[in-house]
């Protein structure tokens, strides 16, 4: 996808929310679900004492910087291994999500944090494998479903990043 200012805008405030969020959320070990080819890493890394990615097998990322291979809702390692977990836009990739979070909420140490991130305006991506776009209240129905304690929920973008041209 070509970088449009669309695009650029939406990655600048994706940038300064993940850096706001490392300093008072982020800490010890981190896993990254989803990871890709960890884009936040940079921002994250000063915050925690580890970085683990994990991500699934090709051919949906064969870019993947994955330390560890598995699915959402199948991750590879111990109960309560981490104490911070992002995933930033791949809830909509998953067909059951729920399952993730459950995945999610068994790696993740009591009191650690899970910070997520989904689109609720986007074109289609990453097809076939593109399934939801989530509401806030979605959102927390869906993580309150599964044991979170939600601390925030915070929109990142609005009326410019939201408009088309046709």
């Amino acid at each position: 996808m070509a970088k449009t200012w669309k695009t650029i805008l939406i990655y600048k405030i994706m940038d300064k929310e993940m850096a706001r969020c490392a300093k008072t959320y982020m800490a010890g070990k981190l896993i990254d679900i989803g990871c890709g080819v960890k884009p936040y890493e940079k921002i994250i890394a000063p915050y925690v004492q580890s970085y683990t990615g994990s991500d699934r097998p090709s051919p949906f990322n064969s870019a993947s910087r994955a330390d560890v291979v598995g699915t959402a809702d199948q991750i590879p390692v111990e109960d309560e291994s981490f104490d911070t977990a992002i995933s930033t836009a791949t809830l909509e990739h998953l067909s059951d999500p729920e399952d993730a979070l459950k995945e999610c909420y068994r790696v993740l140490k009591r009191r650690g944090f899970a910070i997520y991130t989904v689109p609720f305006f986007w074109h289609l991506h990453g097809e076939p494998w593109d399934y939801y776009r989530f509401t806030k209240y979605g959102l927390r129905h869906i993580f309150e479903k599964v044991g979170f304690e939600i601390v925030e929920i915070t929109p990142l973008s609005g009326f410019w990043t939201t408009t088309t041209t046709l």
